[in-house]
Parts: structure tokens; C-alpha cells; sequence
């Protein structure tokens, strides 16, 4: 386990973790989304008249123009919505979806179609916008990039990075490239376990060189002493995969900027030996 990681493993249990964090990753709840009076009309038409087909053609127009959330969870439902031909040439697919939208009352499907955006997808922007306001007033920290997309560009270029999602960090220290991943991990297993090996996939996902570092940025339940997978995973991360808290960014960059760098730049390895 490299120091850092097993510094942040402390760090999670020290006095006011999570209040520190609330600066990265505030309280707060998305408003309920907002659905026009004309459509509520025409999914009441619909819903009454026992029109399914409709009703589900209706609901899909709210997700795709108004950005409301689709009543019930189910694999067909987002398959429907890709291609309305699909909803014309499987009539026992659409029957099957409509019956269990009709078993609800009208006010329940209504009510769930403008439930708030969860809050758990917008972290990434949160530690984006701390970041920059945090770190935009040093000189010698260049920060490369103002989206996903264009961080994921530069790394490709400089870092050979190679995945089809976008990084939330990167930066220029010393001449060394930073790049990295930053997830809050809330909960265990499903999204959250997806987030928490996106952000462990920057070790694998570019090439060997020099002066490159990359770091996945951790916080939240993922540092809690148990058997589960993450806290499994952690403790028998390698010496050379910086696995860091947000919280010790700050620390991590001011001794990367005491680094002496060599004409003949240095490896991963040789960085880390350094930290």
C-alpha cells in the first residue's frame, strides 16, 4: 500500500472527515423536475383511456424533451425509447410494459416522473468547481482542461490515456503531468462499486512513460475498516497506485513541487519513490 493511501485511510477517521469534506461535496437536494400542464393533460388522456402504447410514447417524449424520469425501472423501458419504431413493431413488449404502468394510480406515475435528479451524479462536477477555486491561484499548478472531455484529450496526447470517459483532474507540477479520477463513494455495491473501480482504472489505462502521474481520488464510505471489496481492495493496492483523499491534494502536489527533475525526466515508479 503506498503512503498516501494508508495516510488517507487515517485521515477518514480523523476529527471532522466529513465536515472537511462538505467543502468539496456540499448538502444539498436537486429540486423536483418540472413537468408542462400540456402533457399532464395528454398522459391523464391517455392513462384513462387505457392507452398504453400512448402513454408509454407520451412518457418518453417527458425523459427525452423535459428530462423527467421514466415511471418504473425495467430493460425494456430505456429500449423503447431509442427507437419509437420498436414501440410499433412489438406489440406484446409495449403491452407488457403498459399493464404494469396502468397497476399504478395515475398520481404515483405522475409523482415519480418529476422525482429530483440524484445527487450522486453530479459529483463529479462538484470536486471540479472546489478544485479550480481551490488551486487556480497557484502559479506553479497549471491546471489543463476546463471539461471531462477536453482533460480526457490532453491525456491522451501527453499520457497516452487510454479509456473512452473523461478524467476529472489534471494538471501540470514540475513538469510532471497529474491526471486522475475523483469519485465520493455513498454507498456499497451497484453505481457506486462502478465508481469506485472507474476511478482504481486509471493505473491500467495508459502507457508507461515519463514524468506521468496518475491518482484515483477517493472519499466517502470507501475508507471504512471492514471486508467489504472497496476496503479489501485498498489495503492491497500496490506501493505504486497513489490512492488519495481529496482532502490531501494539497499536500501531495506541495512535495511533488520539491522534486528535482532531472533532464532525462523520471519514470512513475521514480516519481512515487520521491512522495
Amino acid at each position: 500500500m503506498n503512503q498516501w493511501t494508508k495516510l488517507s485511510m487515517e485521515y477518514a477517521y480523523s476529527e471532522g472527515y466529513f465536515d472537511k469534506l462538505q467543502e468539496i461535496y456540499p448538502i444539498y437536494t436537486n429540486p423536483i423536475r418540472k413537468m408542462p400542464l400540456s402533457l399532464v393533460k395528454k398522459i391523464k388522456q391517455a392513462y384513462n383511456n387505457g392507452e398504453s402504447q400512448k402513454l408509454i410514447i407520451l412518457l418518453n417524449e417527458g425523459v427525452k424533451k423535459y428530462e423527467l424520469k421514466f415511471p418504473i425501472d425495467n430493460s425494456y423501458t430505456s429500449i423503447l425509447r431509442i427507437e419509437d419504431e420498436w414501440i410499433k413493431k412489438n406489440p406484446k413488449t409495449v403491452n407488457a410494459v403498459g399493464e404494469i404502468l396502468m397497476s399504478y394510480d395515475l398520481d404515483v406515475l405522475l409523482d415519480r416522473c418529476i422525482t429530483p435528479k440524484k445527487v450522486s451524479r453530479q459529483m463529479g462536477p462538484l470536486f471540479t468547481k472546489w478544485f479550480n477555486k481551490t488551486f487556480n491561484k497557484d502559479r506553479e499548478i497549471g491546471i489543463l482542461g476546463k471539461t471531462d472531455t477536453e482533460r480526457k484529450g490532453l491525456a491522451e496526447i501527453l499520457t497516452k490515456y487510454d479509456d473512452k470517459k473523461g478524467i476529472d483532474l489534471m494538471v501540470l507540477i514540475n513538469n510532471i503531468h497529474i491526471f486522475g479520477e475523483a469519485k465520493f463513494i455513498s454507498a456499497k455495491g451497484g453505481s457506486q462499486g462502478n465508481q469506485f473501480n472507474s476511478a482504481l482504472n486509471i493505473f491500467k489505462n495508459y502507457k508507461k512513460g515519463k514524468n506521468r502521474l496518475p491518482i484515483a481520488i477517493l472519499d466517502g464510505i470507501c475508507w471504512k475498516e471492514c471486508k467489504d471489496k472497496y476496503y479489501k481492495r485498498l489495503i492491497n493496492s500496490k506501493d505504486n497506485e497513489i490512492i488519495i483523499s481529496a482532502l490531501l491534494l494539497e499536500d501531495l502536489f506541495h512535495k511533488i513541487k520539491e522534486i528535482e527533475v532531472p533532464e532525462q525526466k523520471l519514470t512513475t515508479n521514480e516519481i512515487i519513490e520521491f512522495l
